[in-house]
């Protein structure tokens, strides 16, 4: 039987990803982003310098034991006087995570 409505609004199916941030000495979770989400990167990311790009996905992604976020925007300029190589590497996993990261070419064709 399919899904319905109610099952379908229902299924927790973000994905959170523990990253180890060794630099920090402990882990980041890293939450998956809904449409919503992924629609309010787009908007914001138009408003910021490019710099600030890596920043804002950490933003939009880290989260407590709970599930919250943990930063706003406003904390953009905050995280990036952190360490650029672990806010980069931070970014990285987010894009991964939301299946925006680009395949190595041929990828598809070694299946």
């Amino acid at each position: 039987m399919a899904l319905d409505r109610a099952g379908i609004l229902s299924v927790d199916d973000l994905a959170v990803r523990e990253v180890d941030v060794e630099k920090w000495g402990d882990t980041v979770r890293l939450r998956e982003w809904s449409g919503a989400d992924r629609m309010n990167a787009v908007k914001l990311s138009a408003d910021l310098e490019e710099s600030e790009h890596n920043a804002l996905a950490v933003v939009l992604s880290a989260v407590d034991d709970d599930g919250e976020l943990m930063f706003t925007t406003d904390d953009i300029p905050a995280l990036l006087a952190k360490n650029s190589e672990v806010i980069t590497m931070l970014a990285t996993e987010v894009m991964d995570l939301n299946g925006l990261v680009e395949k190595e070419p041929g990828a598809l064709e070694k299946n």
